[in-house]
């Protein structure tokens, strides 16, 4: 494999003949699927002096380096790009290269790899238990591979599942039950619970209602090549049936990001929801200027969903925690209830807040808010479960312990223990007020 060689020698010349202040951009794709062979793509595009078409034409030749403008100050053999060349068609692959003199360049990469067998028994397994098997050509585009799923269905109503999705067995038998009275709800969209996090006891910590069940209506219903959504019409039922992404492995974290910055660099005007996700995935990645910028965006769209709004405002919160600015953090908190009535996750971030600044009963007061918030089953938005009963009095324990309060401690440590019987921390704590009670 000469793939470390190959971008290090790419790269190089990017970092080397970039000019101060420049960047580097990088967008991975896969450019075709089929009997077995993925093709990605790499384009890796720099700000840097470029090339002029003169030595362009002759850049995979030995021993070639610009010599009419400021690469010749910098020492090369000159056979970095006749080596990558060579190591790319080694691997069956092809290398393109644009630049323009003042502007930069562009190197495209195309190299084809066989899928492992892994991968393979994917499609093996799902023919042991379906009738047709279909193979999708992936575009980086999720919505797209979501439709042509649809497309194929033949029945009344559609049902999708992750690769990675359970269905508990408890949960098969109420969606049997649903699929009997399904024609007589004249439901459009069926609602369910995805419970996509769990604590170690498998008891589920984050969850949010997601469009499960549809109506074949024989047209293209998801919109989103990143986050993909079925928006919600018609007749619209919520039923309790959870369905539990159970994730065994990691997938590519960059995966996301780089699909919005494509679409972004392609001139695409994002939609709120877009918008919303795209700055969710520069915070995921730690850019968090960036990601404050794009979720003010974000709240100044017309028609952005108010659960997404709230959500922006935590997430902005936590932006302005790592950037060192706590002002700024409550505010966007604070701000989140002149939307709407609090949510019990807004509330523990700012129980957190105090409670990291050892402020034991501003701290208190708002985990105790928190217990008394109703939880929106319905309302659509991610749930984190802890935050509606075993988190506030966990927390609620410490604090009053701090505060020097210890029956009420020891009564919170008891209310987390109804939530999480087995919890290391009840145990502890449990411990701990055994101990301080025979002093």
């Amino acid at each position: 494999m000469h793939l470390r060689q190959i971008f290090l020698n790419i790269y190089g010349n990017c970092i080397k003949y970039n000019r101060p202040g420049g960047k580097i951009t990088t967008v991975m794709e896969a450019a075709d699927v089929h009997d077995g062979i993925c093709t990605y793509r790499w384009t890796i595009s720099d700000t840097g002096i470029g090339m002029s078409p003169e030595f362009l034409s002759h850049i995979f030749d030995p021993f070639s380096q610009e010599k009419t403008d400021a690469r010749s100050v910098y020492q090369g053999t000159g056979l970095g790009m006749a080596i990558t060349k060579g190591l790319i068609e080694q691997m069956n692959g092809s290398i393109e290269v644009t630049s323009q003199v003042g502007v930069g360049s562009v190197f495209v990469i195309t190299i084809p790899f066989e899928i492992a067998r892994e991968q393979k028994k994917d499609k093996e397994i799902a023919e042991k238990y379906a009738d047709v098997v279909c193979d999708f050509q992936w575009c980086a585009d999720f919505a797209a591979a979501r439709n042509f799923s649809f497309s194929k269905a033949t029945k009344d109503y559609c049902m999708w599942l992750d690769a990675d999705d359970v269905v508990p067995e408890s949960e098969q038998k109420k969606i049997v039950a649903l699929k009997e009275k399904l024609t007589e709800t004249k439901a459009d969209v069926v609602m369910m619970p995805y419970d996509v996090a769990f604590d170690a006891g498998g008891k589920p910590t984050f969850s949010y209602f997601r469009e499960r069940i549809v109506k074949n209506t024989g047209r293209p219903l998801w919109e989103g090549r990143v986050h993909e959504v079925i928006t919600p019409y018609g007749n619209i039922l919520h039923e309790d049936i959870h369905v539990e992404h159970r994730k065994e492995k990691a997938y590519d974290t960059d995966r996301n990001l780089l699909i919005y910055e494509k679409m972004r660099a392609e001139g695409c005007v994002f939609s709120p929801r877009e918008q919303f996700y795209y700055a969710r995935e520069l915070y995921y990645h730690g850019r968090y200027e960036e990601a404050i910028d794009e979720f003010r965006v974000f709240m100044g769209r017309e028609g952005a969903w108010l659960e997404n709004k709230l959500e922006a405002c935590r997430q902005m919160a936590v932006c302005y925690g790592q950037l060192q600015k706590p002002q700024e953090q409550l505010e966007t908190l604070f701000y989140s209830f002149t939307l709407d009535l609090p949510r019990a996750e807004t509330c523990c971030d700012l129980g957190r807040y105090y409670f990291d600044r050892q402020a034991w009963r501003e701290a208190a007061f708002w985990y105790e808010t928190a217990l008394r918030v109703e939880k929106r089953k319905n309302g659509g938005g991610f749930i984190l479960e802890d935050c509606y009963g075993y988190l506030p009095c966990i927390q609620l324990c410490v604090c009053y312990d701090r505060l020097g309060r210890r029956e009420k401690a020891v009564s919170y440590n008891e209310m987390a223990a109804v939530f999480k019987p087995e919890d290391r921390a009840v145990a502890y704590n449990r411990a701990y007020f055994a101990n301080v009670s025979k002093a």
